[in-house]
This record gives structure tokens, sequence and C-alpha cells, in this order.
């Protein structure tokens, strides 16, 4: 390893050693309950600049003396993710047969795994969990409980905070800055197809069961519970929608009545443990 590549990546892994204990304290609930062994978190700046932690050391220094966040693979998926707003990645639907990515993982025996995306501010955030690559029950997991690991992407946030001072905060090396992916011509393709879906397959009226009764609500309906249920007010739910503050809360009497839930957390409370919340392209 060159003496400039060395001198650029030692502040990142010298960081890394120096929180280890706490970053694999915030994640024991994780590795204890459900068999991940690893923990990445990478916040990309727009400018190319990367703020990294890992919990393995194996592929932390691999990953740094290599340049893996420069690989042309690498790049492109945290593109395209970015730029099409795409939160899931399962790592073994990603088709990365033969690439350097899958086999440097692979050699690090690290596989198996999930990769949460957001865009936050000027800066792209991926959280990975993974596991071994014998592991592959997780994958299963990971589909039927994506709620859970955004759960935790909240908590490691709020202790991140605390665990993160000035310095640290400035703690980047430089990478390949992502690009715009926007215009690929399948985004476009299948953006078209997902609107002549959703107008071929439109829905009128949404079932729910309570109390052992069946009882219907309208797409309005539903749509100012979901956004009661995000915490917004009647007055904000009728500026989204372009309806008035009345109307708005004429719909909210309605599910009221309909449902025979009289509060604010009930209704909340039933939405999130409902089907309903299921319907999310309204």
């Amino acid at each position: 390893m060159n003496s400039s590549l060395y001198a650029s990546i030692k502040p990142t892994i010298d960081y890394n050693l120096s929180i280890r204990s706490q970053i694999l304290e915030i994640c024991k609930p994780l590795f204890d309950n459900f068999g991940i062994t690893y923990f990445e978190y990478d916040q990309i700046l727009n400018d190319g600049r990367v703020f990294y932690i890992c919990t393995n050391n194996d592929w932390l220094q691999f990953s740094l003396e290599n340049k893996m966040f420069d690989d042309e693979e690498h790049v492109r998926l945290c593109s395209l993710a970015k730029s099409r707003n795409y939160r899931y990645a399962l790592w073994n639907t990603l088709k990365l047969e033969n690439t350097r990515l899958l086999s440097s993982y692979s050699q690090c025996n690290v596989w198996n795994g999930l990769t949460i995306n957001e865009t936050e501010g000027t800066s792209f955030n991926a959280y990975s969990f993974a596991t071994t690559k014998d592991n592959i029950g997780l994958n299963e997991f990971f589909i039927n409980n994506l709620s859970l690991f955004d759960h935790f992407i909240v908590y490691f946030k709020q202790r991140l905070k605390l665990l993160l001072d000035t310095e640290a905060k400035h703690l980047t090396f430089n990478a390949t800055p992502l690009k715009d992916m926007s215009h690929v011509d399948d985004s476009a393709s299948y953006s078209n197809k997902i609107n002549s879906f959703l107008e071929q397959t439109a829905l009128q009226k949404f079932e729910v069961n309570i109390n052992n009764t069946t009882t219907y609500l309208t797409k309005r309906q539903l749509q100012c519970l979901r956004m009661l249920a995000a915490g917004k007010t009647s007055k904000e739910i009728g500026n989204q929608l372009e309806l008035s503050q009345r109307t708005v809360e004429s719909y909210i009497n309605a599910i009221k009545n309909k449902t025979g839930l009289m509060y604010k957390s009930d209704l909340i409370s039933f939405f999130e443990t409902s089907s309903l919340n299921l319907y999310k392209l309204l």
C-alpha cells in the first residue's frame, strides 16, 4: 500500500478501533437475538466524502485498502438507490455474481445481507446487516421483519449522536461521488408500468375487520387515517390533500363511527396493527 493511501485511511481505521466496544454494545440486541454478525454504516456526502463505521475489522481494513468505495459496482448500486429512492436491498437479489464486490465480501465471510438506504440532507446513508455465507435462513427473516430494522436504524442514530464528538463528524475519506441515475431508460419504463398497473387495479374501498365485524373505508378516509398516524394535524392533512380542515375532520369522524374507536390514540393503534398499513401506494 502506498504511503498516501495509508495516510488517508488510517484515521478511519483508528477511529473504528477506538469506538469498537461502543458500536458492538449498540448492535448487541441484533447480534444476540437474530444471528446477525455484521453491521456497517456508510454516510456518503454529495462531494464523495465518506464517514464509515464497520463492526468487522477484516472487512474494514480490506475495503479501505482496496478502495471498495470506488468500486464500479458499489458506486452503481448506491447511485441507483439514491436516484430512484430504493430503500431496501437484499444482497442475494442484486445479481452480483462474479463481481469484485461479491468475491471481496465472501473472502471475509460476510454475506446474506440486507442494506437499508436513505437520503438525508446532503448525504446518502446506507445501513447494512449481514451474517456468514452459510446462514441463508436470515434472508427470509429480513423479508418478514423490515420494520424491525427500520426501528434499529432510529435507535442507532439516537445512540450515534451521543457517541460522535465534533472531531469525529469530520473524520471522512474521499471516494467516487455518486452518479445521477434517474435518466437510465429502465427507470422511466418501470415508472410507466407501475402507473399503468395502479390504474388498472385501482381500489375504491378498503376492507377492515374490527371486533369480528367487517367494514370499509374509502380512499380519502384511509389517506387521512395514514397521515393522522404519521402525526399530522387535520390542518396539515387538508393542506397536503387540498381539502378543507372541516372536510378532513368529517372523514376522521366517519372512521370513528365505522370502527367505534373514538380516541385518536386508538385510531392510530388500530391503523398500525391492521392490514390497512399495507396499502402504501395511495
